[in-house]
């Protein structure tokens, strides 16, 4: 098994898991709209359930169509990683939080019928409506991708000799071009 497959398939696991055991302590221990504060309040957790298309372009989907959706994309990832695509690890990772957050959010979707958010973010000048942590792995997967791309751009750019020298690079300072 390659590298990129086995932090695709780790990343994957570890995200669902991870949501789905959080998500049963919170359905355990706290009543809905009950709030309980983890750091002052910046950071909170609450019980909100949703039903998870309310506010997506699925919204007026029956579940069905919703579940075929998910299938589909799933089998569109497994596909890429099954052809060998050069994926490295970093995106390996990257799409094994995406999918882990989907199937975690999908399992609540389609076995308890609704979605739970949990988690309450609130900078003052930033505050976020709750999510839930397939959410966060979601974003922190779409993240990684996003600086897998422009890494590897800046890479290229410099292996054709693209990037201009950095700031402070005083190499070339006073040379007559």
């Amino acid at each position: 098994m390659s590298g990129r497959l086995r932090s695709f398939l780790l990343a994957g696991l570890l995200a669902g898991l991870l949501d789905q055991t959080l998500k049963d302590w919170v359905r355990a221990n706290l009543l809905p709209d009950q709030n309980l504060s983890l750091v002052g309040p910046v950071l909170t957790l609450t019980r909100i359930t949703s039903s998870g298309t309310d506010f997506g372009p699925f919204a007026a989907l029956p579940r069905e169509a919703v579940a075929g959706i998910l299938v589909l994309g799933l089998v569109l990832i497994a596909g890429l990683l099954w052809r060998g695509h050069s994926w490295d690890r970093l995106e390996g990772t990257a799409l094994g939080l995406v999918l882990g957050g989907a199937v975690g959010n999908a399992v609540d979707r389609f076995y308890f019928g609704e979605l739970l958010d949990f988690l309450r973010l609130d900078l003052g000048v930033l505050s976020l409506p709750p999510f839930n942590t397939a959410d966060a792995m979601i974003v922190l997967g779409c993240a990684l991708l996003l600086l897998d791309i422009v890494t590897s751009e800046v890479s290229e750019a410099a292996t054709r000799g693209e990037v201009p020298p950095a700031a402070g690079d005083q190499s070339d300072a006073g040379r007559p071009s």
